[in-house]
């Protein structure tokens, strides 16, 4: 199977945050923003649980004022209509974060919601717009299956993996046609020295590639480095940092399973909160629940 089509679930198991020898921006961040939701869905039940009680009823309500609406139709997007001028109106489908807050400008309900969706996403330092599209989708699946997970979906405009590897093709387009093998003779030769230019006509196609691709700014996968138990580890330095508001120091003394430098373990973090485009919150600073966002 081309590890392009390997489940998800099985991303953890990669070396690297790519597929193959060279690493694609877009892909990296898929794979890690997977791995991050993974992550999430195994530690953080108790905040996903809150985010459940404070955002799904109001969902809900919003849902409703698309099914009246549709006359009672089954909908799974809230489809409402707000007042863009003194005679003018629109018919928004809030299916991102950027509708529900223009919804959230005329319908109160639509405001509540985004409130609590700002207010919990501010408490956890994951406020990126497209961090608060996904809960909008998890929202509109959880109000449709309540026993579904959390687990990441790209639907906030980045290209999708398969997406990107189409757009990538043309990046090989003369390198499409396999090289010219020789047919092995054996009256002359010996199988070991058919397949010894074989594999030399090989690595020169393949040097090829990776050269072309190297002056095109394409730049190789990085393998992760090794841990014994799991090379995604620091994805959960992450989360008790970036969402549980530890610092570095007791990441590092602590939960990293190695006695490490806080320093180390920030570096780490601050690296994967760069690759799946989340802002990192202040080195050092502990939130509480005296400086967390008021509702």
């Amino acid at each position: 199977m081309p590890k392009s089509s390997v489940p998800i679930k099985e991303y953890r198991r990669l070396r690297q945050v790519a597929f193959g020898d060279v690493a694609i921006p877009a892909i990296e961040r898929s794979i890690g923003r997977t791995v991050f939701f993974q992550y999430m869905g195994e530690m953080c039940g108790k905040e996903l649980k809150q985010l459940r009680e404070d955002a799904l009823p109001l969902y809900n309500q919003l849902l409703n004022l698309g099914v009246k609406r549709c006359d009672g139709l089954t909908v799974s997007i809230p489809e409402v209509v707000i007042r863009t001028g003194p005679m003018a109106s629109e018919l928004v489908f809030v299916e991102n974060w950027k509708q529900l807050a223009r919804t959230a400008e005329t319908i109160e309900v639509a405001a509540k919601l985004s409130k609590s969706i700002e207010v919990w996403t501010s408490t956890h330092h994951v406020t990126a717009e497209w961090f608060r599209d996904e809960v909008l989708r998890h929202l509109c699946v959880w109000n449709s299956n309540p026993n579904a997970g959390w687990s990441y979906v790209d639907v906030h405009g980045d290209a999708s993996i398969p997406g990107e590897i189409y757009r990538a093709g043309p990046l090989l387009a003369e390198f499409v046609s396999l090289p010219v093998i020789r047919p092995f003779n054996p009256f002359m030769e010996h199988q070991s020295e058919h397949f010894a230019s074989v594999k030399a006509v090989y690595e020169l196609y393949y040097k090829g590639m990776l050269d072309h691709l190297a002056n095109l700014g394409v730049s190789k996968a990085k393998r992760k480095r090794s841990r014994k138990v799991d090379a995604w580890g620091h994805v959960g330095w992450f989360i008790h940092y970036q969402i549980k508001g530890l610092t570095a120091d007791r990441v590092a003394g602590t939960l990293s399973g190695q006695r490490l430098e806080a320093g180390a373990v920030y570096k780490a973090v601050a690296e994967f909160a760069r690759l799946i485009g989340l802002n990192l919150r202040p080195r050092g600073r502990r939130w509480s629940k005296t400086n967390r966002p008021k509702r």
